[in-house]
């Protein structure tokens, strides 16, 4: 399992293709689809937004490392100020 993200696993629980993706992205590269599932490419909201609205899943579904790192990062910043 990717240590980043939740991307892959998701997808593959459909038969939506990175080709899909790509296709829906305006036709990028499937390799930068799979770099962006292995957590090897940045990221960018239109991305994440379409992982959503394709596969229903919320951000905690596709980021859930991330977002308990904000979670941890939070907390200390309001402990510590």
């Amino acid at each position: 399992m990717n240590k980043l993200n939740n991307l892959r696993n998701v997808r593959k629980q459909t038969t939506v293709t990175q080709g899909d993706i790509s296709h829906l992205l305006g036709g990028v590269d499937t390799t930068f689809i799979s770099q962006i599932e292995e957590g090897t490419h940045p990221i960018d909201l239109n991305i994440i937004i379409t992982y959503i609205l394709l596969f229903g899943k919320s951000v905690l579904d596709l980021f859930p490392k991330t977002v308990d790192k904000i979670k941890i990062d939070r907390v200390t910043h309001l402990v510590l100020n």
